[in-house]
């Protein structure tokens, strides 16, 4: 089964360039070994170069939101098994699910839980605290990025545009209508919490690519790389 932390870097580093930042450069000031990134090695990178990979993305780009707007661009496909796992659902509660228990294939700097009450359900995404300091740059860029990512990956999948209730963020915002036009609400502060709440008619909104024998496939694999996942220290 493919790498899908590798895959994503892969496509940060295609968005990246589409705003005119060379991959190449990127991973050569991040200490990242270009040759083996784009080639058949699976080896993952360091925090450190997972680090500067993004603090330098953010830098050549000119864009303090860069993890914002990527979540935005970000097609299911860059995420390898986990998008086409995601495509695969029935329904968009199915899809939240399984991304859930799917993300830590991605990155371990948090974690997301879905929970239902009544005529909402509400997504959290959790940051790891061991990681809120010494990751702090990083982790607010990937919050960002898969809050909007969540909010978009079912553009083109459903018959609806999905819209927020309430949208939750923990810190005050340098450009507060780029966020709401992003994520098609005005976000509101409240310490300590990332999260989105809809509406529960959104949950068992059919998805168009639904495919049970490919997300039987894709959940056995998903198990498989678990149990196989290699770990690196700085």
């Amino acid at each position: 089964m493919e790498n899908p932390q590798k895959r994503f870097v892969l496509g940060l580093l295609a968005y990246a360039a589409q705003k005119d930042a060379d991959p190449e450069r990127l991973c050569k000031l991040s200490s990242i070994d270009w040759q083996a990134l784009t080639g058949k090695s699976d080896e993952p990178l360091t925090p450190r170069q997972f680090r500067d990979l993004w603090l330098n993305a953010v830098h050549l780009t000119h864009d303090p939101l860069f993890g914002l707007h990527f979540g935005e661009s970000l097609q299911l496909a860059a995420l390898g098994s986990v998008g086409q796992l995601v495509q695969s659902c029935a329904t968009v509660g199915e899809a939240l699910t399984h991304a859930s228990g799917a993300i830590h294939l991605i990155t371990d700097l948090f974690r997301m839980e879905v929970s239902q009450s009544g005529p909402s359900f509400t997504i959290h995404y959790i940051p790891n605290q061991d990681h809120e300091k010494d990751q702090a740059f990083v982790l607010r860029q990937m919050m960002e990025l898969f809050m909007v990512f969540t909010l978009h990956e079912a553009d083109g999948l459903v018959l609806k545009k999905i819209i927020p209730k309430t949208v939750c963020i923990p810190y005050d915002l340098s450009k507060p209508e780029e966020y709401e036009r992003v994520l098609r609400g005005k976000p509101v502060k409240k310490p300590g919490v990332y999260s989105m709440e809809f509406e529960s008619r959104y949950w068992d909104e059919p998805i168009l690519t639904a495919n049970y024998e490919l997300q039987t496939l894709l959940l056995k694999k998903s198990v498989s790389r678990t149990g196989n996942l290699r770990t690196r220290k700085p």
